[in-house]
């Protein structure tokens, strides 16, 4: 088994595990109304800007080759 050894795809996956525990996240039911939609509404704050940050390091990351395993993968998936 090859260990992947590029910090790349290991920063991607960290992006992309933190965006969707922030979109699935729900906030507790015991919450006052004001608190529990602010948690809410910040943890999809936090999910759309974790997901913009994994598509402008995939895209700055693809222009310079530096992740081509993923890119070939996609292209044969």
């Amino acid at each position: 088994m090859k260990v992947i050894t590029n910090y790349r795809y290991w920063l991607l996956f960290i992006i992309c595990g933190v965006a969707l525990i922030a979109l699935f996240a729900v906030p507790v039911d015991e919450l006052p109304m004001l608190t529990w939609l602010w948690v809410l509404v910040s943890s999809k704050a936090l999910a759309a800007a974790a997901f913009y940050l994994f598509h402008v390091l995939y895209e700055r990351w693809t222009e310079r080759g530096t992740i081509q395993e993923l890119n070939d993968f996609i292209e044969n998936f």
